[in-house]
């Protein structure tokens, strides 16, 4: 992995934004059309309709409940496959209002990057379950990954 582009730094400033905002639509759009996002039980092909967005509202609900009033990319790699496509490691730092972190973990996604724009079509996460269990805050939900 690689210092991430100029193009993608925009792309997750604009994702982090959507999040921040805990709005469900602009969060959306940062996805393409069907993505597939992976859990430690399960892959689910996603489109990006109705839902995708019941996903993201129930991400969202989530973080609510736990106290997160910001969620903030704290690192963000790129590692170039393609000229239109590229994995980007983010790790994602959940916050209080105060701006303390609550917990920080790791994703991976695919983006697909285009001149008509860049599209997540996979997400991965790797130690959100486990970081949010070992700060007592896991409660197991089968589609609520994120961010």
């Amino acid at each position: 992995m690689e210092t991430p582009s100029e193009h993608l730094k925009e792309f997750f400033s604009r994702y982090e934004s959507a999040f921040n905002a805990f709005d469900s639509d602009a969060i959306a759009n940062a996805f393409a059309d069907s993505c597939i996002i992976t859990t430690p039980e399960d892959v689910l092909l996603v489109r990006n309709d109705g839902q995708l967005r019941t996903i993201l509202n129930r991400i969202t609900s989530r973080y609510k409940a736990i106290g997160v009033k910001s969620v903030k990319v704290a690192s963000l790699t790129e590692m170039q496959l393609d000229p239109s496509h590229s994995l980007a490691k983010v790790t994602w730092d959940l916050l209080r209002e105060d701006g303390t972190e609550i917990v920080s973990f790791d994703v991976t996604y695919l983006v697909r990057m285009t001149e008509d724009g860049s599209a997540i079509i996979l997400l991965m996460p790797h130690n959100e379950e486990q970081r949010l269990r070992e700060k007592g805050l896991f409660a197991p939900s089968r589609d609520a990954r994120g961010p």
